[in-house]
């Protein structure tokens, strides 16, 4: 099943073992990588002065469309947006991350940054490291940091061999005959292996199958650009509906410096995948899973429980106070 062959578990064990032949095998992504910039970056030597700065940040306009496109994961179509809050909260122990400027990037811009914009990316202090013992072990000096810190792609990338060689090795030990550090170093590797293949777009399954053809090859699975790609190749006549979603995919590449084109190849694809999704009879609830999580539910049933909390202390002091009791009672009402 391609779906589990997309979890980071079964990714790891397979990449991973590929990029550990060499500091060139990261690089060669650099020059193999149709659009450009999209390749993995490297941090090696690279002058305080040329650190690359993050483009223009995405329009409103663009987030929004963003956060809407089905994608589908563990067999379950749901938004973008979740996809990016989920996947960031495993790497970055929250869902947000700051740019070195001080930005603060929701979910959808930060996986929009990793995709199209991969050298400000490898930047953010993304990946949550428990222990600095777990640095040591990569042989890296990375100053400023406190025992649990965050770190960038571009800081932990000169150990990334490393990491990949001990990862695979303890990975090899039964989970829970793992000591701590050797568990960290395992999650590390897969966090970082996960940054890179989302830049390749290897764990992005965003093109439902349709047409004979493609059912027959991908049944329930959606494609990833690369497997349809790969799929396509070998079949010229291939179903025309999936090449032109995969054609827009591949176009926003080269168009993050022209934000109206961006917007509109975004636009039609989304458009597109979300036609077929329906067809299929999938994301059918996208629009309201993108609400549900904006407008933080549960955060404000915690607001409310808390405050209910302390008036209800407030009635120790006014235990007749008639004000007290609605408000309390309102509040929990509210929260739940």
């Amino acid at each position: 099943m391609k779906t589990m062959q997309r979890t980071f578990r079964q990714g790891f064990l397979g990449l991973g073992l590929a990029l550990v032949l060499g500091t060139g095998a990261l690089h060669a992504s650099q020059a193999s990588d149709p659009h450009g910039a999209q390749g993995t970056p490297t941090a090696h030597g690279t002058p305080a002065e040329q650190v690359p700065q993050r483009s223009a940040p995405w329009s409103k306009n663009v987030l929004d469309l963003a956060a809407r496109m089905p994608i589908q994961e563990g067999g379950r179509v749901k938004p973008l947006s979740t996809y990016a809050a989920f996947t960031l909260l495993r790497l970055n122990g929250k869902r947000s991350v700051e740019t070195p400027t001080g930005d603060k990037l929701t979910p959808t811009a930060w996986l929009l940054d990793v995709l199209y914009d991969p050298s400000a990316a490898s930047r953010y202090e993304m990946f949550l490291v428990q222990d600095s013992a777990v640095i040591d072990a990569l042989g890296l000096t990375i100053a400023d940091k406190k025992r649990r810190d965050r770190y960038s792609f571009a800081e932990l990338e000169p150990g990334f061999d490393r990491l990949m060689s001990l990862a695979h090795e303890y990975d090899r030990i039964e989970s829970k005959r793992r000591t701590s550090l050797q568990q960290q170093v395992v999650n590390l590797g897969e966090n970082l292996l996960a940054f890179v293949r989302i830049n390749r777009h290897e764990l992005l399954a965003v093109i439902p199958p349709w047409g004979e053809d493609a059912t027959r090859i991908a049944g329930e699975e959606w494609w990833t650009p690369p497997e349809l790609a790969a799929a396509a190749v070998s079949k010229p006549d291939f179903d025309a509906t999936a090449l032109r979603l995969l054609k827009h995919f591949e176009s926003l590449g080269d168009l993050r410096d022209d934000p109206a084109g961006f917007e509109r190849e975004l636009g039609q694809l989304v458009a597109g995948t979300t036609e077929l999704a329906h067809r299929r009879g999938e994301g059918g609830k996208i629009d309201s899973e993108v609400s549900y999580y904006r407008t933080k539910p549960i955060t404000w049933s915690l607001v409310c429980f808390l405050i209910a909390f302390l008036l209800a202390c407030g009635l120790w002091l006014k235990p007749k106070s008639v004000w007290l009791y609605r408000a309390c009672a309102g509040l929990t009402l509210a929260g739940t």
